[in-house]
């Protein structure tokens, strides 16, 4: 009895946090994607004024803004290269694929190349934004592996 006791003690907060963003996800959501800089400790991130300074537009910006980690980590695999000679597979089902490619397009990031064979290889290109988006985003995750504590 006393073990169930205490269980109930250590384990109700993660229970109730996990209640709540589950119920608050929409609205977390929301806010996480109107996020425009994070400070945490001595590290501190502002990623309007990196996205800004890319040129990109009104409607880019909201794409990009929109993606999935999920897509980015997609743009991130299929950005790292642009020879003919680098390919790559992913588990994930085409037309699944294929909406990400194009969402990537949309925001400026990519560019198909091959269109017409767009049902089994899609062949793109990084733009010159995408590329500049890339290294944002490595640059930014190496600052923060290296930010020391």
């Amino acid at each position: 009895m006393d073990i169930i006791q205490t269980t109930i003690q250590y384990a109700s907060w993660p229970i109730v946090v996990l209640i709540g963003l589950f119920l608050f996800k929409k609205p977390i959501r929301e806010m996480i994607s109107n996020l425009r800089s994070l400070k945490a400790g001595s590290l501190e991130a502002s990623f309007t004024e990196g996205l800004s300074q890319q040129g990109l537009t009104d409607i880019q910006l909201m794409t990009i803004r929109s993606l999935s980690p999920a897509d980015i980590d997609i743009f991130l695999l299929v950005s790292f290269s642009d020879s003919s000679q680098f390919n790559y597979s992913i588990g994930m089902d085409t037309v699944d694929f294929k909406n990400v490619v194009l969402r990537l397009q949309d925001a400026g990031l990519l560019e198909i190349t091959s269109p017409k064979d767009a049902e089994t290889n899609i062949r793109h290109n990084t733009t010159p934004i995408g590329k500049s988006i890339r290294a944002m985003l490595l640059s930014s995750t190496m600052r923060l592996l290296h930010t020391k504590k």
